[in-house]
C-alpha cells in the first residue's frame, strides 16, 4: 500500500516555503492608487512630472498638449489627479488595437477633475461637504498614453474655460470622483489619438455620446462599434485608420439609428457650383436652424492638402443692445389671417 503522507508533507512545504510567497505590492504597483489636490498654477509641472515619470513621455513631445490644456482653463481653479484610472473609451481602443501591437502600451490613464474653488480629501469623506463638492466641481479630463494627443475622453463645464461667451449643446452626465458621485452638465470631447480614431471616428463618438447620455433613444458608442458599423462600407483593412469620408460619417450615423443629410458649401473657386452645394447665405442660414435647435452638426472642411472633421455644438451670444430698428425698413407680409409688419 502506497504511503502518501510524504507527498502531501513535500506539497504542502513547496507550496507554503517563504521563497515561494509573492509580493503583491511589488507585482502590483500599478494599482496603488496616487492622488493628489493642487492649484490650477501647478497643472503643468503636475502633469508633466506625472506622464514623464510614469508613461515615460519626453519632455518635449508632451509640451504643445499641456501648452493648449493649461491656456484654455481660468487660472483659478483648483484640481484633483488620481491614476491609475480605467477609461472605457481607450480600454476599447487598447484591446482592441494596442494590446496587439509589438510595443507595449500602458492601458490604464489618469484622470483630473476640475473645481472652482479648494476641495481638501477631508471634505469627501464628510458628507456634510458633498453640497460644496458639487456646487463647485466642474468637470473632468483624461490623460491617456498615446503621445502626441494626450487628451482623453472630456466632459468638462463651460464655465471652466477662460472665455465662456457662447450658448452650447450640453448634456447631463454623472461621475464618480474619489467616491463621491458627482454631476456635469458639459459636451463630450476627446482628441484624436491617430490609429484607432481620427478626428471622424472621434466625432461620430463624441455625437453618439451626447445623444445616448440626453436621449434615451440612443445609446453611446465605443471605437470599436464604430469600426464595426463601416466593416461593409470599407475595402480594406481598419486599423490603424486613415481616417473617413463625409459620406462613411454618415454611413455609421444611419447605422446608429440617425437619418442623416448632408449639405455642402458651394466653392468660391467655383461660384456656379454643384446643383446640391449651396450659396454661404444659405448654407449658413441652415447651419443656424440645427445649432439653434440644440442639434451637434458634424463639419467636414478641406482645402488642397488636408481635410479634418469636427463638431459644431454652439455659437457666440448675439449682442441685440446695439441694433436700431429705426435704420432698417418694415415689410407687411401677406397671412391667411391678414397681414404681419417683420424687420
Amino acid at each position: 500500500m502506497l504511503d502518501i503522507k510524504p507527498l502531501i508533507t513535500k506539497l504542502f512545504t513547496y507550496c507554503f516555503r517563504k521563497s515561494k510567497c509573492v509580493d503583491l505590492y511589488s507585482n502590483m504597483s500599478d494599482k496603488q492608487l496616487q492622488y493628489g489636490y493642487f492649484p490650477i498654477t501647478e497643472l503643468y509641472d503636475t502633469v508633466s512630472e506625472f506622464i514623464c515619470d510614469e508613461f515615460k513621455f519626453f519632455p518635449s513631445s508632451i509640451e504643445p498638449s499641456l501648452n493648449e490644456l493649461t491656456q484654455l482653463l481660468r487660472e483659478d481653479l483648483n484640481f484633483y489627479m488620481e491614476y491609475p484610472y480605467v477609461e472605457k473609451v481607450y480600454r476599447d481602443s487598447f484591446y482592441n488595437y494596442y494590446s496587439t501591437k509589438h510595443n507595449s502600451t500602458i492601458r490604464n490613464c489618469a484622470r483630473i477633475a476640475f473645481f472652482s474653488k479648494e476641495v481638501t480629501e477631508s471634505d469627501f469623506r464628510d458628507k456634510d461637504s458633498f453640497l460644496k463638492i458639487q456646487e463647485n466641481f466642474l468637470g473632468y479630463i483624461t490623460i491617456r498614453p498615446t503621445l502626441p494627443n494626450l487628451i482623453g475622453k472630456t466632459m468638462l463645464s463651460p464655465i471652466a474655460y477662460r472665455e465662456n461667451r457662447g450658448i452650447y449643446c450640453l448634456t447631463k452626465a454623472n461621475v464618480l470622483i474619489n467616491g463621491v458621485r458627482l454631476d456635469i452638465r458639459a459636451f463630450p470631447h476627446s482628441s484624436q489619438d491617430g490609429e484607432t480614431i481620427t478626428c471622424a471616428e472621434t466625432t461620430i463618438w463624441s455625437v453618439m455620446e451626447y445623444f445616448g447620455l440626453r436621449y434615451p433613444d440612443y445609446r453611446p458608442v465605443l471605437p470599436s462599434k464604430i469600426i464595426s458599423a463601416l466593416s461593409n462600407y470599407s475595402y480594406e483593412r481598419q486599423l490603424p485608420s486613415r481616417g473617413l469620408t463625409s459620406e462613411q460619417i454618415s454611413f455609421a450615423l444611419r447605422e446608429f439609428g440617425f437619418g442623416t443629410r448632408l449639405y455642402a458649401l458651394r466653392s468660391e473657386d467655383d461660384p456656379n457650383g454643384a446643383s446640391e452645394a449651396y450659396p454661404e447665405i444659405e448654407f449658413k442660414r441652415l447651419l443656424g436652424y440645427y445649432i439653434e435647435s440644440g442639434i451637434p452638426v458634424i463639419a467636414a472642411v478641406e482645402n488642397d492638402t488636408l481635410g479634418h472633421a469636427l463638431v459644431v455644438m454652439g455659437r457666440h451670444n448675439i449682442n441685440h443692445e446695439g441694433i436700431d430698428l429705426t435704420s432698417y425698413k418694415s415689410q407687411n407680409i401677406p397671412t391667411r389671417t391678414g397681414t404681419i409688419e417683420l424687420y
